[in-house]
């Protein structure tokens, strides 16, 4: 039974959290916990969305900047959401926070990838100058990146802004 996995995961994790005070198993425990609330919150369980999101803001308050992170990351994912279903209008707090998920550890797991899934969303809900403000930011954070994927998906991006911005004009 999916919920009763992703329970017993939420279960383990807490148990890791409060036994361990070293930073990898609080990481990964983190990590878990954040994934398996999100599952079951994908279920359409509204408390593991309030609980997710408790714990969301939690976890970004954590010492560990790394781990602090996680929780952003976790919260600007679940605000994507809500501005793809409608539940969200607002785009300039999204607009701020993405700004700052790339400026403070771009090359952290998962940055790039919830920046891009950002930026399409925007121009998917109809925010074009939001979406091309995104597709800027990204584009310029990551064209130069060591990975030529990235860099490549970067470059692309900065090119649909500037097309985008031609035929806007």
């Amino acid at each position: 039974d999916y919920r009763a996995i992703q329970t017993a995961r939420i279960q383990a994790a807490d148990k890791l959290l409060k036994d361990s005070q070293e930073k990898q198993p609080r990481l990964a425990a983190t990590q878990s916990k954040l994934e398996a609330l999100r599952s079951v919150m994908g279920l359409g369980d509204r408390q593991a969305e309030k609980d997710l999101n408790g714990y969301g803001r939690a976890v970004a308050k954590d010492p560990d900047p790394e781990i602090a992170h996680t929780g952003r990351l976790m919260l600007f994912d679940m605000s994507l959401d809500a501005l793809a279903n409608g539940e969200m209008k607002e785009t300039q707090t999204l607009l701020a926070e993405l700004k700052k998920l790339i400026a403070d550890k771009p090359d952290a797991p998962g940055v790039f990838v919830v920046t891009r899934k950002a930026a399409i969303v925007l121009q998917q809900v109809g925010h074009r100058e939001a979406a091309l403000d995104a597709y800027q930011a990204i584009g310029n954070a990551y064209k130069d990146s060591q990975e030529p994927q990235l860099a490549t998906e970067a470059r692309a991006m900065l090119a649909k802004a500037s097309d985008a911005d031609l035929a806007h004009h």
